[in-house]
Formats: C-alpha cells, structure tokens, sequence
C-alpha cells in the first residue's frame, strides 16, 4: 500500500447492530475510529469485493462483509495448513463478475 494511512469515524452501533458503514463526528460515544494502510499502487492490478462470505455475493457500498482481493502481491495461502488454504484463499463468487470471477476471488 502507499498514499499513506486513511482514519474514519463511523458510528460503532450501526456497524455493530445493522454491518453499515455510516461516517459521523468523532468524540461521540457512539463513534469508533478505522484505520486503513493506503490505496494500492496502479502497478498492483489489484481486484477487491466486499462479500458476503456465506452466499458469495458481492455487497453494496457501505455494507459489511468479508474483504475478497486478487493481486500480484496476495499470499498463496499459509504455510503448511493447505485445507485452511484452499478454503481461505479460493473463495468463489456466487455471481458471474467477468474478470472478478476468477478463481482465487
């Protein structure tokens, strides 16, 4: 990652109870702050969905869901744990996304 690191503040209980990303004022109770490493460089040619991780669909922005990436730079998987691997890093999309559909994402 580059461009530096990203803070939000978004409301801890819509997170929480609804899985929405909605940004508010910080220093409220109700707020908790994410932080992100950056945007990937151009070179990456980095593919990401945010899924729903039992049926394989693509979510909607701001919807919470498991981060689903294909990229020069992603691990093949973890040493010496090959199942955990191929469940892990195989994932497949429960929908046709034309290049996004390829095996790994």
């Amino acid at each position: 990652c580059s461009n530096g690191k990203l803070r939000l503040t978004i409301n801890k209980e819509k997170l929480e109870l609804l899985r929405v990303v909605e940004l508010v004022e910080s220093g409220s109770d109700k707020s908790i702050v994410v932080v992100g490493c950056g945007k990937p460089t151009l070179s990456d040619s980095l593919i990401l969905k945010i899924v729903d991780s039992t049926t394989g669909t693509i979510l909607p922005e701001k919807q919470v869901g498991e981060i689903w990436l294909k990229s020069k730079s992603r691990a093949l998987g973890y040493w010496g744990l090959t199942d955990k691997s191929e469940e892990d890093f195989n994932g497949k999309l429960g929908q046709d996304m034309g290049e996004a559909s390829v095996p790994g994402l």
